[in-house]
């Protein structure tokens, strides 16, 4: 019935919650083995197997969506992301205007990249351009696994707020010391807020936009 009425993905997480076989078949089946209904060794192997369940049941549920994901990935939920099989790629942390540029100037050089954002719009946009993107919050541990950060060759973070390019900063470094972390600020306070973050690259928005004008300017 749930099969029939729900998409593949919810379908398999209730199956692998319902799969567990409860205590009271103990008593089911040690009664049918006495009665002769079924063998003394079938009775025990059933016993085996349900204590078996019993002790696999909260290795499923926690990890449900890992294991529902084999039989149908899931897009639409936050911070559900199938492990991707990758290395040595550019992970792009949001995909508002610089997201975007950023993207396009990867695919333009033939990059190995992904982009996770938050904001399921911009993920579902960039599907559409035929990016590999994810809904999700990179400072969530089951997200950095996901998307390999300990194998990325860079991280590239283009939110727009402060807080966020922070958030994901200290989680992504708390994570993976050696990691390449690009962030763009807007200010030198931002860059001194930010002086416990040491092993951080920066790209000063106001200082790259104050060059390219100069060098603009003085083009001959």
């Amino acid at each position: 019935i749930i099969r029939r009425n729900s998409d593949k993905n919810t379908s398999a997480k209730t199956a692998l919650s319902l799969a567990q076989i409860g205590e009271f078949s103990f008593a089911i089946f040690a009664l049918a083995g006495a009665e002769k209904l079924i063998s003394e060794e079938m009775a025990s192997f059933l016993i085996l197997v349900s204590v078996i369940s019993m002790i696999l049941t909260p290795f499923i549920i926690g990890n449900i969506y890992k294991l529902s994901s084999y039989f149908e990935k899931e897009f639409y939920e936050s911070d559900v992301i199938t492990p991707i099989e990758r290395k040595d790629h550019i992970i792009v942390a949001g995909f508002a205007m610089l997201g975007k540029i950023v993207a396009a100037s990867l695919q333009s050089k033939g990059a190995n990249f992904i982009i996770i954002s938050d904001n399921l719009k911009h993920v579902l946009h960039a599907r559409k351009l035929g990016y590999m993107a994810y809904f999700g919050h990179l400072n969530k541990l089951p997200v950095l696994e996901s998307l390999r950060v300990k194998e990325a060759q860079a991280i590239i973070i283009t939110m727009s707020s402060e807080q966020n390019r922070r958030l994901i900063s200290e989680a992504v470094l708390g994570y993976n010391k050696e990691a390449n972390v690009i962030v763009k600020i807007d200010s030198v306070d931002e860059r001194k807020s930010m002086r416990d973050l040491p092993e951080l690259k920066f790209v000063d928005a106001s200082f790259e936009v104050a060059d390219l004008l100069v060098q603009r300017a003085i083009k001959k």
